[in-house]
């Protein structure tokens, strides 16, 4: 995939179409902005493996069941997101605000979430299966039927109110109650 420095190029695809669109400059020829996006993927079903999306603001957005494989996230805000059934295998979500977000279901095997804030999120049968989740903040988020073997937990942050599959001990695993 092409890729500028300082801007977030997408491809969005649309049956067979692929729409190039580059988000950091003004495009009125597609009509389509940052904002825009949100309608776009909530009327068709989103296909962006591989893209640049650093930096994004995608709160409230719908990407359920969005193919968002080896996507980079890093410092997306993704604040009140559905992304409920979304594949994002190996995707760098380092950094990223998920805050209050629906990751039910959603595939995140592999994926970087380093430090990224999941707060008040329902992860409920998320797939986390060798996730990368060193010093995430899980306070209050459902972690109920999570696949998390071989996740690397060590230092992320959880609550009294924080969720766990039955029988999960998160002083074994390295992370620490605030």
């Amino acid at each position: 995939m092409a890729q500028k420095r300082g801007s977030i190029l997408l491809v969005i695809v649309l049956g067979l179409t692929g729409v190039w669109v580059n988000f950091s400059e003004p495009n009125p020829a597609l009509g389509l902005d940052i904002a825009s996006l949100q309608k776009l993927v909530a009327t068709h079903p989103a296909s962006c493996p591989g893209c640049d999306l650093s930096q994004a603001k995608l709160e409230n957005a719908d990407l359920s069941q969005a193919n968002l494989a080896s996507v980079n996230f890093k410092r997306v805000d993704l604040d009140r997101a559905n992304l409920e059934r979304a594949t994002l295998t190996l995707a760098n979500l380092e950094d990223a605000d998920i805050r209050d977000a629906k990751l039910m279901q959603a595939n995140l095997e592999g994926a970087t979430l380093i430090r990224a804030s999941l707060r008040r999120s329902n992860l409920t049968g998320a797939d986390l299966r060798g996730a990368n989740l060193l010093e995430t903040k899980l306070q209050g988020a459902d972690l109920r039927g999570v696949n998390l073997l071989g996740a690397n937990l060590k230092g992320a942050i959880y609550s009294s109110t924080t969720q766990f599959p039955p029988g999960f001990d998160p002083i074994r695993r390295g992370m620490r109650k605030v």
